[in-house]
């Protein structure tokens, strides 16, 4: 099951917020409506058959670990069962953390153009501080090869921030990920992506012909 993290104060505030120095800043915590979302996406996994035992796992940042807690309070499950992950960890976008949120478009649109283009670096010396899709995608199929290897038969529930999320279920259904915007996802929102049959990614991801789906930038 993969879910994103419930409104924050940075979504509220039109921040982009990916530097892992503000992970456990609690002034960027869920809001009261983050919250609810929170508390409907425990009710949605349990209508999408989510099983126990199982496991939670959660980006160490505070809006998406606060998600986490609330869905486990909700389902009534041992704190035991939940777990952290820096690869759930939201894209780094480089200089433009804590910029307009708007910024993001620009990097989608290069995203579409090329996977492996990078965001302006927050500083030259700093070359990890600036994620493409690529590098994304690559961080989600070492997060996906994993789990798949030490959770066999258990359903797990990935929380993590929009980017990784929409790369992740691109890469679980084998799609081109120049085209990871067409799966993003709202606030809250919880999907199931069954395992395939076979393994449908690879390193380096799938490009093939652009999707017969709608562009997301054009509706954003």
């Amino acid at each position: 099951f993969l879910v994103r993290h419930g409104e924050s104060v940075a979504d509220v505030q039109g921040m982009i917020l990916c530097n892992p120095i503000d992970r456990y800043a609690f002034k960027y915590d869920l809001t009261e409506n983050g919250q609810r979302q929170a508390m409907d996406a425990a009710i949605r996994l349990e209508e999408l058959g989510l099983g126990y035992p199982g496991f939670l796992w959660s980006s160490n940042f505070r809006m998406a670990y606060h998600t986490m807690e609330i869905i486990r309070g909700e389902l009534s499950w041992l704190w035991s069962d939940m777990r952290v992950d820096t690869l759930l960890e939201p894209r780094l976008l480089g200089a433009f953390d804590k910029k307009e949120d708007d910024l993001r478009l620009v990097v989608w649109q290069k995203d579409a153009e090329d996977p492996t283009a990078r965001p302006p670096r927050a500083d030259p010396l700093l070359p990890g501080s600036a994620e493409s899709a690529q590098d994304v995608y690559r961080r989600v199929i070492e997060l996906i090869t994993k789990l798949e290897t030490g959770y066999q038969n258990t359903d797990l529930v990935l929380i993590s921030h929009c980017d990784v999320l929409s790369v992740m279920h691109a890469a679980l259904i084998g799609e081109d990920i120049r085209h990871h915007r067409e799966f993003a996802f709202d606030f809250g929102e919880v999907r199931l992506i069954e395992k395939p049959q076979q393994d449908v990614y690879s390193f380096p991801p799938r490009l093939g012909q652009p999707s017969a789906l709608r562009s997301p930038i054009t509706e954003l």
